[in-house]
């Protein structure tokens, strides 16, 4: 037989409010009992929330100080006044294509270029990004080849050789070069030379004869190497394109080597460099393309050293930004930096944006996070159908991507008229999107050559355009570094809100890295960012023990996983029983990381797996 239960007597009993006011008296205010009407309150209405606002985009673009159209004086100092059909000596086939390839003046860097290399001198470009380098070495090369007394076929072999930094760039060159040549030089094939692709198809290419090559370093000189067809005795023009790009990424040796092979062949070649700035290396480089043999006297003049363009002694090392480009930073929490990047996303799509991230892993956990962020509504709304929030295309890039992949993006996004691209530095150097209007930088950069890099790529010749960095607020700091060593006069602290409405979007985050099985990305993006961040020099502004690392790993969806090693690798067990991350010892783990790289063998991320909970 059940107890009967006995009501416990020490709870304290509930309050019942009572209603003083009579039935109908708030209804009627003649009544009697009727409240005055100071003490009427009428009950607040709930603003719905409204996440398709049109207003939004217009509040954000005028806050970013983003215009669809360039102010006229700004358009005024991006190109010179001498337009190419001035230029006598300029192939007429060349200038018709210009024009309708929409080029009709000349910027002021081509102005300055296209003499000098005409002349055959040895010339050092430096300009700001967007400026139309490319053309500025391009237009007078291609001119050179039109113009020659015999007409280049390519069974004589290849007279133009540029190395390039990346497969992307080399890409975008080809692009150019193939329309800048259609109809002034029929028989001039160009080509790329680049890793990735099926070496037996481009040992093809180069047997039919390639009179341009495009291609990077390494498998160039794999050509020189291992291809016999590989005929560059009749080379005129050999081009540095992003010198200094191709020089930090550990390329010196190849480059070397390419050079030998090169002034073995034919002694008598000119040479074309373009960097950001006259680093060490690019001087090194300079004093070794400076050899009596090989820089012979033309047209009375002495070409042993080199012509600089856009450089002068105070300017030399000094990095610039275009003038036309606005910078703006935005303090955040740890824990909403995610978030936020979520709500400016939306905001910008309706237009092409840039995000940059420090890792491959960041990459593709953000992609697949936006891609599958279901559109966060309220209670009182969560019966409709649950439907992707952002429905534009958003693409990746980076270094781990298969080759044919990485051009499929590149080619997508060059034609899609709004979209996000994420990428990692990959995407930083040389690559010309048209239509971009703001770069978002998730990760400060590793230097300020760096930055300079990708907030160039919006704002380009005539064009507007915004970068927006997301810092946290022990960054803060590095703003005006950035100032000083970037030269940029004004860096504002936005302040943005693109939704007005409150919501909690990392308890929505987290759903999604649940549902859709997310967590192994979540993992691997949180670690790589913290072995990214560990490395970064500036460690007065990026120290990551000044950072609350509980609630990053919250943005990142990871909430309630448990601190627990997934490797068993000995030389990892002293990390499994720690607490906290040492600076020291992901510094070791990194060390250990890049020579194992090297070796062609990868460290896999789940050794990291126990760093992403502290």
């Amino acid at each position: 037989m059940e107890r009967e239960q006995i009501p416990d007597q020490t709870k304290p009993t509930k309050r019942v409010k009572v209603n003083t006011v009579a039935d109908g008296a708030q209804d009627n205010p003649s009544h009697p009992r009727s409240p005055s009407p100071h003490q009427r309150k009428e009950k607040p209405t709930k603003p719905k929330t409204k996440f398709y606002d049109e207003e939004m985009i217009k509040n954000f673009y005028s806050l970013l100080k983003i215009s669809e159209d360039q102010p006229k004086e700004e358009q005024v100092k991006c190109f010179s006044k001498i337009q190419f059909k001035m230029i006598k000596s300029l192939h007429p086939r060349i200038v018709s294509q210009l024009d309708k390839m929409g080029f009709e003046r000349m910027t002021p860097v081509q102005t300055k270029a296209y003499p000098q290399i005409r002349k055959g001198k040895n010339v050092v470009i430096r300009s700001q990004t967007g400026t139309g380098k490319t053309l500025a070495y391009l237009v007078p090369i291609v001119n050179a080849l039109a113009q020659r007394a015999e007409k280049v076929k390519r069974e004589d072999g290849t007279y133009v050789i540029v190395l390039v930094p990346t497969r992307e760039l080399a890409t975008q060159i080809l692009d150019i070069l193939s329309e800048v040549a259609r109809g002034s030089l029929i028989n001039m094939v160009p080509g790329s030379l680049t890793g990735g692709e099926n070496i037996k198809k481009e040992k093809d290419k180069v047997r039919k004869g390639l009179s341009v090559v495009i291609g990077t370093p390494g498998r160039i000189l794999y050509h020189l190497r291992n291809t016999q067809s590989f005929n560059i005795s009749p080379l005129s023009h050999v081009v540095f394109e992003e010198c200094d790009q191709i020089l930090d990424m550990n390329f010196k040796q190849e480059v070397n080597e390419i050079l030998t092979y090169l002034k073995n062949a034919n002694k008598k070649f000119q040479k074309v460099l373009l960097s950001a700035c006259l680093t060490d290396e690019v001087n090194e480089l300079i004093e070794s393309l400076k050899d009596s043999n090989t820089d012979q006297p033309i047209e009375g003049e002495d070409v042993k050293d080199f012509s600089l363009i856009g450089f002068n002694e105070e300017t030399s090392k000094v990095l610039t930004a275009p003038s036309q480009l606005k910078h703006f930073y935005i303090s955040l929490d740890e824990l909403e930096k995610i978030e936020f990047l979520i709500k400016v996303v939306y905001a910008m799509r309706k237009a092409k944006t840039i995000l940059f991230v420090s890792t491959a892993d960041q990459a593709n956990f953000i992609q697949e996070l936006l891609t599958k962020f279901e559109t966060p509504f309220e209670a009182e709304s969560a019966k409709e159908t649950k439907t992707p929030f952002l429905t534009f295309p958003i693409l990746k890039i980076h270094g781990y991507m298969q080759h044919a992949d990485r051009k499929k993006v590149f080619n997508e996004f060059s034609e899609i008229p709004e979209g996000l691209l994420i990428t990692t530095d990959v995407g930083s150097r040389g690559l010309d999107f048209e239509g971009v209007k703001l770069v978002v930088l998730f990760d400060p950069s590793s230097t300020y050559k760096d930055y300079i890099n990708k907030v160039g790529r919006t704002a380009r010749l005539n064009s507007s355009g915004a970068a927006l960095s997301l810092l946290y607020p022990a960054e803060e700091k590095y703003v005006e570094k950035l100032k000083a060593n970037c030269q940029i006069e004004a860096i504002e602290k936005a302040q943005i809100n693109p939704f007005a409405p409150k919501f909690r979007y990392d308890l929505q985050i987290r759903k999604t890295v649940t549902a859709h099985d997310l967590n192994h990305l979540a993992r691997r993006a949180f670690v790589s960012f913290c072995r990214a961040y560990s490395l970064l020099k500036d460690t007065e502004c990026f120290y990551l023990k000044q950072l609350n690392l509980h609630k990053i790993s919250k943005s990142y969806g990871l909430e309630g996983a448990k601190a627990q090693s997934q490797t068993e690798d000995p030389n990892y067990q002293h990390v499994k029983d720690s607490k906290q991350i040492s600076r020291q010892e992901i510094s070791h783990l990194e060390m250990k990381r890049q020579s194992a790289v090297k070796g062609m063998k990868r460290i896999a991320s789940k050794q990291f797996a126990n760093m992403e909970f502290m």
